[in-house]
């Protein structure tokens, strides 16, 4: 995908916008070693901070209010760049790096490439710049290594200590965009019967977790269509057509015209640990043949103090879960400003003149 360098991230768009997604079971046994909070190794990807945003004063959550377990990874990540061009090339390589987050800290351990810096943008989304030169036909591999310590969590959303974010928060995370239509008829219609009459957030937002993962026709998709085009109506009843992508649209989006502040993010979906995803760039599949080989995921986010954002997963095994979040996750970014639009091997990686081939993500048990 060509870019224009001042739009520094386009290309580093989030798998919302043609991302595969995939179902799966709940297994009984947990992977990997459950370690507890310590130093860790290597240096961490940007500062430990919790999500971008506004600068809002952090509430401290009820006492019990959160159950944490954490879940130690190690991230190999190998990529594959290729000059298809007729003459020597010099380009610089954008790679999106795990977040580090209230429930997530990532550390860049090693790299076969130096990275020429290391920046983030307004939502704390955090990448490596390499400067990388190739001859004609010439290729190479961008292999990194992360330690990646997910803080699995499970909130007790009792209602009487939820209340709605401050304004700056609310202005900011309510607005329409692109994908997330709130004037859309259907839409506020649809939020409006199932919880325009709720007055407390976390109410809001459970009881629209509930509408919609009770009301998905689940279908992979090449790209994403958001919320306008995501429903549907399948005999006689209103549908969400679509994979991850467009649950997480209609979902924001709803929530948005609520006047709940959300958004969607991204990363990986892990069925085991270890794990190993990988995707051909090179080659044009459907979205059940990369669900064969790819894990990549998206999902909403809501604003709710005291505790912030809290994510929401409507697909593990269509049950709605507002602030239980399983070892499953990896993080890699929020949709932003900058990151709005991209293939999916682009939510990952960005070149100006050189074709990603290949990229792979395996996920080993740390610790």
């Amino acid at each position: 995908m060509k870019v224009n360098l001042a739009l520094l991230l386009v290309g580093l768009a989030i798998l919302v916008i043609s991302t595969a997604c995939f179902m799966w079971s709940w297994p009984g046994e947990t992977p990997g070693e459950e370690v507890g909070p310590g130093p860790a190794q290597g240096n961490e990807t940007q500062p430990q901070q919790p999500a971008g945003g506004p600068e809002v004063p952090p509430e401290a959550p009820p006492e019990g209010s959160v159950e944490i377990r954490e879940y130690d990874y190690v991230v190999r990540e190998a990529i594959l760049l290729k000059n298809g061009l007729d003459m020597e090339k010099e380009d610089l390589v954008y790679v999106v790096l795990p977040r580090n987050d209230t429930y997530q800290r990532a550390f860049l351990l090693e790299s076969n490439y130096e990275p020429e810096r290391i920046g983030e943008d307004e939502e704390g989304n955090v990448f490596a710049v390499f400067r990388i030169s190739l001859e004609p036909g010439e290729s190479a591999w961008i292999n990194m290594t992360f330690r990646v310590v997910v803080r699995s969590y499970r909130i007790a959303l009792n209602y009487s200590y939820a209340h709605w974010p401050p304004y700056e928060v609310v202005s900011k995370y309510t607005s329409g965009t692109l994908y997330w239509d709130v004037e859309n008829e259907t839409i506020r219609k649809i939020a409006d019967r199932v919880a325009g009459e709720l007055q407390n957030p976390a109410a809001i937002a459970e009881e629209l977790a509930a509408w919609v993962s009770s009301h998905v026709q689940y279908e992979p998709r090449g790209e994403r269509s958001g919320a306008d085009r995501a429903i549907a109506v399948v005999a006689g009843e209103e549908v969400i057509v679509g994979d991850c992508s467009e649950v997480a649209d209609v979902y924001v989006t709803m929530a948005r015209y609520l006047g709940l502040p959300a958004r969607s993010v991204y990363g990986i979906l892990l069925e085991e640990v270890p794990q190993v995803y990988w995707l051909n760039a090179s080659v044009e599949e459907e979205g059940e043949e990369i669900l064969a080989h790819w894990g990549g995921h998206t999902w909403p986010q809501v604003y709710i103090p005291p505790w912030g954002w809290i994510d929401v997963e409507m697909l593990e095994g269509f049950i709605p879960k507002v602030g239980d979040y399983s070892w499953r996750h990896v993080l890699f970014a929020v949709e932003s400003k900058r990151i709005t639009a991209a293939s999916l091997a682009d939510a990952y990686v960005d070149t100006w003149y050189f074709n990603l081939e290949y990229l792979r993500i395996e996920v080993e048990p740390g610790g």
